[in-house]
This record gives C-alpha cells, sequence and structure tokens, in this order.
C-alpha cells in the first residue's frame, strides 16, 4: 500500500494532523509520503513518524518542496494510540486564564505566552480544548499576538472557548475573533470531565504602579492607540479589583510616569477618568 498527502501551504499542526490520520487508513504495512514547504513540518512530521516507531527519512525535492517518506505499520500505531498520554482518561484541557505566562516581567510574560501557544500548535496530540477567561480573553481576540496560532490549532481540531462574562467585562465581545463563545457551566462542564488540565502560567508578585482609568471602552482603546503611537511608557491591562472604573480596561505603567503621560493625554484632548496608584 502506498499513499501520499499534499500538505503544502499548511501551517503546523495541520501536516502533523493530516500524516496521523493517514497512518490510521492503512491496513497493511506501506509507505506514506507526505509533501510540505518548510523544514518545521519536515522535523515534525519526521519526530511523529519516530514516536510511533515507524523508519522515516525526507528530501527536498525543490524550493521550499519537501518529501517524508514513512514506512508505515499498522501493529505499532495501533500499540501507540493505546499508549499515548492520557488515552482513555479523558480530554486534554488547557486554561489561559492570563494573557501572560509566569512570574516576574509582563513584557516577558506576554512574549513567553506566545511562545507558548506556538508551540502547542508542534505538539501532538494539540489539546482537546483551549479555554480562555479572564485576562486570557485578550489572547483571542483583535489585536491579540497569538491568532494565528489559535486559528492554526482550531483548524487541527482544538476547541477554543472564550468566557462570554469576561469579554463582556473588558468591553471585547465584538472583537473575538478565534474559536467560540462560552458561559461558565460550559467552562465547569469540561473542567470536571477533562483527563489533564495544564495552567501555563503563574502567580505574578505585585508591584506599585500608576492606573490610569477611562470612561468608557472607547476611550480607553483611544488612549492605547495614542500611547502605542507616541511609544508612551505602559500597556493597556484590566481594572485592577481594588479600583472601580467606568469600564474594564485601563493604562498601567510606572509611577514615576505619571507626569509624562498627563501631558500627553492633555495634548491629545484625552481625559482620564482617574489617576492613581495601586498595587498590580
Amino acid at each position: 500500500m502506498k499513499k501520499t498527502i499534499n500538505c503544502m501551504g499548511m501551517a503546523c499542526p495541520l501536516p502533523v494532523v493530516n500524516a496521523k490520520k493517514a497512518f490510521e487508513e492503512f491496513t497493511e504495512t506501506g509507505t506514506l509520503i507526505v509533501q510540505v514547504d518548510n523544514e518545521t513540518a519536515v522535523n515534525n512530521v519526521s519526530k511523529l513518524a519516530a514516536r510511533y516507531g515507524f523508519a522515516a527519512s525526507s528530501r527536498q525535492t525543490g524550493d521550499k518542496a519537501y518529501e517524508i517518506e514513512i514506512e508505515v505499520t499498522p501493529e505499532k500505531a495501533q500499540q501507540q494510540e493505546q499508549a499515548a498520554p492520557g488515552c482513555g482518561g479523558g480530554p486534554l484541557v488547557v486554561v489561559l486564564s492570563s494573557n501572560v505566562m509566569g512570574t516576574g516581567d509582563d513584557k516577558l510574560g506576554k512574549a513567553l505566552m506566545k511562545s507558548y501557544i506556538f508551540a502547542l500548535t508542534n505538539v501532538d496530540p494539540v489539546p482537546d480544548t483551549i479555554l480562555c477567561y479572564n485576562g486570557g480573553a485578550f489572547l483571542t481576540t483583535e489585536g491579540s499576538d497569538s491568532l494565528e496560532d489559535l486559528q492554526n490549532l482550531e483548524a487541527a481540531g482544538t476547541k477554543i472557548i472564550t468566557c462570554g462574562t469576561c469579554l463582556n467585562f473588558y468591553g471585547l465581545t465584538d472583537k473575538v475573533k478565534v474559536g467560540t463563545v462560552g458561559n461558565m457551566y460550559d467552562i465547569a462542564d469540561i473542567l470536571s470531565h477533562a483527563g489533564r488540565i495544564v495552567r501555563p502560567y503563574g502567580m505574578r508578585r505585585k508591584t506599585l504602579h500608576l492606573v490610569i482609568t477611562c470612561n468608557t471602552t472607547t476611550e480607553a482603546m483611544a488612549m492605547e492607540d495614542l500611547c502605542k503611537s507616541r511609544h508612551a511608557p505602559g500597556r493597556m491591562i484590566p481594572v485592577p479589583q481594588s479600583i472601580s472604573a467606568g469600564c474594564g480596561l485601563c493604562w498601567c505603567a510606572q509611577p514615576d510616569d505619571r507626569a509624562a503621560l498627563q501631558a500627553l493625554m492633555q495634548e491629545a484632548g484625552l481625559e482620564p477618568e482617574n489617576i492613581t496608584e495601586c498595587m498590580v
């Protein structure tokens, strides 16, 4: 038996997902040829074959054109499926309750979270479900650096669900770009039936920050656009629980940045709801 699948133009993890599906179609020992257009896909498909115990070789057939030839043995495929982590124990659920990963600098934390989500596109199997709530809602909405990777995961079969209450709180309800919107019952039900739950973040040590709140989400977004265009210090975050505000977003910076940000807002004609300092 010999089979060829064309995965040209497919972003990871789709070549791996399609190769794995092709393994399952073999009823006798045979050869699978996987055509891809990048070395990352070559490496990932080759790793998949090695995990199944299949012999594999690859070659470049043209400019950005590669073939991986895999000797498929159905018996080995069945053994791998039976031994796969989490098999029979319920689905793998990844919980993203923040848009930063780890403890320390938030800029680094955002970069780490972006890298983590990209890494998920290169693992096998991909998560069954990704739940995004609280600050994690920013990951599935307009402006997220992880949208393409999340869309690739969704295309590979991962269900991506964002908390509707969280989206409403942050004024992001109409900005969802990937997955579906769920409620707390959905989240509770998925977590209750999960085989494994992964939470890739850590408790961050809070420090004193300057917080600028706005009356409306529109004003908050205008503040963000202004600061980004002028390379002003700070970042947009959810309003801390210790503060009440007209919308769920605020601009967060270092206390020493107060004068510079006030001057910038005055120049642009933006009127803040409040400027205060609190632990963030």
